[in-house]
C-alpha cells in the first residue's frame, strides 16, 4: 500500500509560481525588443515550470521505503533504517517546519515535501504535521 503525504500549503506555493510565470509570459509578449521579449518569456516559462515541480512535491510512503518527493531531487530511505518520525525545523536555508526522519545510525533527515509554516491565516498547519509525524511513527513501527 502506497500513500502520499502533501504539504496543505502545495496549492499555495504551486499558484504563486504560477502567477509569477504567467505575469512574465505576459509582459514577454507586450515586450518593445527582442532581448525583453527572450528574457520575460525564458522566466515565464521557468514559472511555470517551477510551479509543477512544487505541485508534485510531497512524502511518499511504502511498505519498503520512505521518498521525499522535492522540487528537485527525489532522496528515499529504507523504513528499516527508520527508527523515528517526529517534526521540527529542518534548519540550514529552509524555514517552517516538517516531518523529521530519526534514522538507525543517529542521523535526523528533514523531509522537505511536506514543509508547513505557522504564519496567519495557516496556524493548523503544524497541528496537522505533529499529527501526521504520529500516524506516519505508527504505519512505520
Amino acid at each position: 500500500m502506497t500513500s502520499v503525504i502533501r504539504s496543505p500549503e502545495r496549492p499555495y506555493r504551486a499558484g504563486l509560481a504560477l502567477v509569477a510565470g504567467v505575469a512574465f509570459l505576459t509582459h514577454a509578449a507586450a515586450a518593445d525588443g527582442l532581448f525583453d521579449t527572450v528574457l520575460n518569456g525564458l522566466t515565464g516559462v521557468a514559472g511555470v515550470v517551477l510551479a509543477w515541480r512544487v505541485y508534485a512535491t510531497g512524502v511518499v510512503l511504502t511498505p519498503v521505503a520512505v521518498r521525499d518527493i522535492r522540487v528537485l531531487r527525489r532522496p528515499s530511505w529504507p523504513t528499516s533504517e527508520i527508527a523515528d518520525v517526529t517534526y521540527g525545523r529542518p534548519g540550514g536555508l529552509w524555514g517552517g517546519q516538517c516531518l523529521m526522519l530519526t534514522l538507525r545510525d543517529g542521523a535526523v533527515v528533514p523531509l522537505l515535501g511536506s514543509r508547513v509554516y505557522a504564519h496567519f491565516p495557516i496556524a493548523a498547519h503544524p497541528r496537522w504535521l505533529a499529527a501526521t509525524a504520529a500516524t506516519l511513527r505508527d504505519v512505520i513501527r
